[in-house]
């Protein structure tokens, strides 16, 4: 008795997690290795013919698809799309999906790795401690309680990033003007107007002027703030858009003002 050949997934990269794999089984799994060529898929494509393909690494065009007759889906092993010819594509009926939230939880934490690393000098002390020195009587850290952070965009990734700042006791500015049913503690919100706050500078043109800012109040509506960003407006000196600078806690290590 003859088995049929199953179908073939080809992805763009060495790997895949074990319970990707399972849930694959009905289907022959071939791995182009960790860095293909566009001309590696190609011929892969050739070979295989495959139904779909996982996009982790590399770029799949139109040379690709046509050398796959049965293909009919394209899946980023990821959000962004910008590898995969969507164009060509949607020409030869092909469905290009993304795994949009897949890694955003895993990037938000790393966000926030590197956030701690930074505050509490991590790499710093590392080298210091490997090279025999012990800096606890010396070294100040920097707590981030009670600290400011910014985070322009609340999609999958910034909503993570900003709750989890917010769970550590961070006061969280944010910005993205199409947020919808966030949290009290994350409404969406621009820098606010305060009486006798400095108007922002704008940029020199190409032709070496500099225009005046308009008169009036400073934005604070999500719509001017949206025009405000497009001018590109700069804040000057330790006052921005009314919100001064933040009076560090007595103790506290403090950064100095570049000159």
């Amino acid at each position: 008795m003859s088995s049929q050949k199953k179908p073939t997934f080809l992805v763009t990269g060495a790997d895949l997690a074990g319970d990707a794999l399972a849930l694959l089984s009905d289907y022959e799994v071939v791995f182009t290795g960790k860095t293909p060529t566009e001309d590696d898929i190609v011929a892969l494509c050739k070979r295989h013919d495959p139904v779909a393909v996982i996009v982790r690494y590399s770029k799949v065009g139109a040379a690709a698809m046509d050398a796959a007759p049965s293909l009919r889906v394209i899946s980023k092993h990821g959000s962004g799309t910008d590898t995969i010819d969507k164009v060509a594509a949607k020409a030869r009926g092909v469905e290009v999906v993304a795994a949009v939230d897949a890694n955003a939880a895993a990037v938000a934490e790393q966000a926030l790795a590197l956030l701690l690393a930074c505050a509490k000098s991590v790499v710093t002390l590392d080298e210091r401690m490997h090279a025999g020195h012990w800096d606890k009587a010396t070294h100040k850290s920097v707590e981030i309680e009670g600290r400011t952070v910014g985070v322009i965009g609340l999609g999958a990734i910034g909503l993570r990033f900003a709750r989890m700042a917010d769970a550590l006791g961070m006061r969280v500015l944010d910005f993205d003007p199409f947020a919808k049913a966030l949290e009290p503690s994350l409404r969406q919100r621009c820098l606010p107007e305060a009486p006798g706050a400095p108007a922002p500078v704008a940029p020199p043109t190409p032709g070496g002027t500099r225009r005046e800012p308009p008169a009036g109040p400073l934005p604070s509506s999500p719509a001017r703030c949206r025009s405000r960003i497009r001018r590109r407006w700069r804040p000057v000196g330790h006052r921005a858009g009314g919100l001064q600078r933040e009076q560090p806690r007595p103790g506290r290590r403090t950064a100095q003002p570049r000159p």
